[in-house]
């Protein structure tokens, strides 16, 4: 019995030190939150303001579309430019940053354990799933990839932090 224990009694404190060091999404997504972002392969960074019912989109100096920004809520979706003009924009108008916006949002609002697979986490919610890689050396996540309705999307994020946010009635686009 002795000689059965002994092992027993390793493994199972090897799967406990295991389970404590695996993130759980609400460590890192806690909504409000601000991300900063660029598509793999694609160094054009944007930058995400996240709640539970709106986002705005700002694109950075480098990426193609340096000047918009994009509003989406339940409500309705808008871009502006610059000061030139505002329109109405259909939801999947821009299906990369939709994508992080909900995964995001998924991940901040469900109470989900994810599969730990190494230096990634992997979930399924509401048909979406999410791989989330994290870095222990930064203790930071570094790369977020989507998939749902035959979608994929990688994001390489640049940094991801809570925030304050102020919503469209108080002066938003």
């Amino acid at each position: 019995m002795k000689k059965f224990t002994l092992p027993f009694v390793i493994i199972l404190s090897l799967i406990l030190s295991c389970c404590a060091t695996q993130h759980e999404p609400k460590d890192f997504f806690t909504l409000p939150i601000s991300v900063s972002a660029s598509l793999d392969g694609n160094g054009g960074q944007f930058s995400l303001d996240i709640s539970e019912k709106e986002c705005t989109v700002t694109f950075g100096d480098t990426h193609a579309l340096s000047g918009t920004t994009l509003y989406f809520a339940k409500d309705g979706n808008t871009a502006t430019v610059g000061d030139i003009f505002t329109r109405t924009i259909k939801n999947g108008t821009f299906p990369a940053q939709e994508s992080l916006i909900k995964a995001i949002q998924l991940l901040a609002s469900t109470e989900t354990v994810g599969i730990n697979e190494g230096d990634k986490t992997r979930y399924t919610i509401d048909e979406m799933k999410i791989l989330v890689y994290y870095d222990e050396n930064t203790d930071s996540i570094t790369r977020i990839e989507t998939e749902e309705g035959g979608r994929r999307f990688a994001f390489v994020i640049a940094s991801l932090e809570s925030h304050d946010t102020q919503s469209k009635s108080a002066g938003m686009p």
